[in-house]
């Protein structure tokens, strides 16, 4: 994936995916045409995904409008992940993908509290 440590994702922020290999679809797409916008053509199995060693929610996984044979997923980035390099792992019906690597960055430190004036 496009990151670096400096610019990685951010624990609790959706990364957006893109993979082949999403199995059977809600809508019909033709061989070798470019998926529309509406109807969304949506992955039909169960999806998971991990990033490091801990769950990550899939939001969906759909197939990318005006590209061919380009799906997306929307995968939320768990909390509590250490900065740096992590393995992205994502389960499609019974498949596992390969593995590839995500960059998390460590979250902005908290805003400090506002003083008050007596």
């Amino acid at each position: 994936l496009f990151r670096s440590p400096e610019t990685g994702a951010l624990p609790g922020s959706t990364i957006t995916v893109f993979l082949t290999g999403q199995g059977p679809l809600t809508a019909f797409v033709p061989t070798g045409e470019a998926a529309r916008s509406l109807p969304r053509a949506e992955a039909v199995l169960p999806s998971s995904a991990t990033i490091g060693d801990k769950p990550a929610n899939v939001r969906s996984v759909v197939m990318t409008p005006g590209l061919v044979g380009i799906a997306q997923a929307e995968i939320d980035v768990p909390e509590g992940l250490a900065p740096g390099l992590h393995a992205l792992v994502i389960r499609i019906g019974a498949a596992d993908s390969n593995s590839a690597g995500i960059a998390v960055a460590e979250p902005p430190p908290p805003p400090a509290e506002a003083s008050t004036v007596k």
